[in-house]
């Protein structure tokens, strides 16, 4: 579960929330998506973890931002922004409260995704979007689940300290955690489009660039590597 995650959230710092922002307004920009989406609007970044995009999206111009998460505030939280505990799943807002909501990874590790789905459409206003992050189905992935599978929750806390002892930074070995210790849900542009068309989402942009790291941008770069890499990651958003 993603609670293995919730310790190393606690060592991200300003460096990390900068990486944050880098990364989405450069995914933002190389997609050409309009910048209007965030800038000036109310958003929720739902599943927010430590809190990095939700400082992202507010450098990128929103007005006001709601988090919320499973855990409990984190210490470092700032004051500017409000923070919510509650489950993903029922959301303590009323319909049509938010103009974009903001779901970067959580669905992916939720095997009641179409709930979640169904319950971010409600409190979006009509005309709002979507962004969610999902990982896409590949044959990369079978070499980590192997590996997934022998290790415990014993093994991901003695990774992590291990990590920190040799002063690996705290965003990569988040990566490491959640490549290795954290159940995933597999997708394709294909079941996720269907599903968002049922939901009567109007229009779906996926993203097809990215940094050079991004799997997506791999692909594009050289679209042989979808044999190994499948359906990549698989970004987009959806209007209401």
């Amino acid at each position: 579960m993603r609670k293995k995650l919730k310790n190393i959230y606690s060592k991200f710092s300003k460096k990390e929330n900068i990486e944050a922002y880098l990364l989405l307004k450069k995914r933002w920009k190389i997609n050409k998506l309009d910048f209007s989406i965030i800038k000036n609007k109310k958003i929720l970044d739902v599943g927010c973890g430590s809190g990095r995009y939700t400082l992202a999206l507010k450098k990128m111009g929103a007005k006001e931002i709601v988090a919320t998460d499973i855990y409990n505030k984190p210490a470092n939280w700032p004051k500017n922004i409000k923070y919510i505990k509650t489950d993903n799943q029922k959301l303590p807002f009323e319909n049509s409260s938010f103009d974009f909501v903001f779901c970067n990874g959580s669905i992916s590790h939720n095997t009641k995704w179409k709930s979640a789905i169904k319950e971010y459409k409600r409190v979006l206003r009509p005309n709002g979007w979507l962004w969610i992050s999902l990982f896409g189905e590949g044959d990369h992935w079978k070499a980590c689940d192997v590996i997934k599978k022998k290790l415990s929750r014993k093994d991901a806390k003695n990774f992590e300290r291990a990590l920190l002892l040799r002063d690996w930074e705290p965003s990569k070995i988040f990566f490491l955690l959640d490549l290795f210790f954290v159940d995933r849900v597999y997708f394709t542009k294909k079941n996720i489009n269907q599903y968002l068309k049922k939901m009567k989402f109007r229009k779906i942009i996926h993203l097809y660039r990215g940094i050079k790291t991004d799997l997506n941008e791999k692909i594009f770069q050289d679209p042989k590597l979808k044999k190994v890499y499948g359906e990549g990651e698989i970004r987009l958003i959806a209007q209401k």
